[in-house]
This record gives structure tokens, C-alpha cells and sequence, in this order.
């Protein structure tokens, strides 16, 4: 199955409605990786390399009935993984992790 690309006026336009917002980290995290939403909103302070230049994969959050929420390791060895970010993901990245404790680092 081919990856799907967002053509450029797409990602720009993400980038300017999050730039500057509550939830820029996120979203530029998210244009710059191409990690899933649940990988994403799994990751955790330690998941972030010194200087915020890389994220490390390591678990996926999942909706399950009647259950809730769950965070499980992703599905196959090859989704873990470190993913490189560019300047543009982590600045935001790094301003959002300063004074953050434990726990989800998107909440």
C-alpha cells in the first residue's frame, strides 16, 4: 500500500493554523514525522531526545470498547522506531517540554 503524501499547500496550511496555538507541538510533530495519531499521543516526556531534534516510538495509544483507552506496544518491531524532527517541529517540541513531568506529553 503506497504511503499517502498531503500535497504542500495542505501541510501549509497546517503549519500556519497551528503555529503559535495550544496544541503547535502536536500538530507540527505530526506534519514532520509521519507518526499515527496514536503513536503521538502515546509519546512521553522520555520518548524525547536531549534537544528535542528526535522522537523515540515506542507505544501506541488505542480505543477499545468498553474498555477505554489502553497504550500497547506498536503492532510490529518496525514500528519502533526514532524519528528525526526538523527545526520547524523541534523548536515548538522543545518549548512545550520545558517544566513538563511524567506522563502523556500531548494532554
Amino acid at each position: 500500500m503506497p504511503v499517502e503524501v498531503f500535497p504542500d499547500d495542505e501541510v501549509n496550511a497546517v503549519i500556519a493554523a497551528a503555529t503559535g496555538g495550544k496544541l503547535e507541538a502536536l500538530f507540527l510533530v505530526a506534519v514532520a514525522s509521519g507518526a499515527r495519531e496514536g503513536e503521538l499521543l502515546a509519546l512521553e516526556l522520555g520518548d524525547v531526545e536531549t534537544g528535542e531534534s528526535a522522537v523515540h516510538v515506542r507505544r501506541t495509544l488505542d480505543y477499545e470498547p468498553k474498555v477505554g483507552f489502553l497504550v500497547h506496544p506498536p503492532k510490529s518491531e518496525n514500528g519502533v522506531r526514532v524519528i528525526d524532527l526538523p527545526p520547524l517541529a523541534a523548536g515548538p517540541l522543545a518549548r512545550h517540554c520545558k517544566g513538563r513531568g511524567p506522563g502523556p506529553l500531548f494532554t
